[in-house]
């Protein structure tokens, strides 16, 4: 029931928020920056999509630059993630000890409404590998189409765009065993 509830609000935020693409943010209706950050508090207690929210909420704060350490929850996410073990499963065949690229997290988890996409290294150290993951959270374009993830970042690009929030770098370091 609590996610339910956490679903509903969170739409109902969304949808109260959104702007047609034919009027303009001046001539839109604006809700106050306190209403829009207690909605993003209230979804955030809830625990849903907690990373999305976390991102979100430094949006709103106005920073510049956050770092996530190795013990956090962000770190522990992508640490279990698909999409790190077959970048390190492909490196490891390789007999690569370093590498770097982006990578995409669009399975419509946690991870895709926080991150979506990013750069990353990678290296070996003994027996773990190190992932480094750092992007830019920004909404840059409109997106076509009805999915949940393109009307969010519609709306995090509307957000964007008047002020209510801001867009900042971040980082995360990511530790993997390679001992199984």
């Amino acid at each position: 029931m609590k996610r339910f509830l956490t679903i509903i609000l969170s739409l109902s935020l969304m949808l109260s928020l959104c702007v047609s693409p034919a009027v303009s943010a001046e001539e839109s209706i604006q809700l106050p920056k306190s209403w829009v950050r207690r909605g993003v508090f209230l979804i955030r207690t809830a625990g849903f999509y907690s990373e999305s929210v976390r991102f979100l909420s430094y949006a709103f704060q106005n920073v510049s630059h956050v770092t996530y350490g190795e013990t956090s929850v962000l770190s522990r996410k992508l640490a279990s993630s698909d999409q790190l073990s077959e970048i390190l499963e492909s490196a490891l065949s390789q007999g690569l000890t370093e590498a770097e690229g982006t990578v995409s997290f669009y399975d419509g988890s946690d991870l895709e409404y926080s991150i979506g996409a990013c750069w990353y290294t990678m290296r070996i150290e003994g027996n773990t590998a190190i992932f480094v993951l750092k992007d830019t959270y920004d909404f840059t374009e409109v997106r076509e189409g009805g999915s949940i993830s393109n009307i969010l970042n519609n709306l995090g690009y509307e957000w964007q765009k008047n002020g209510t929030i801001t867009p900042y770098t971040w980082m995360v370091k990511v530790g993997i065993s390679l001992e199984n």
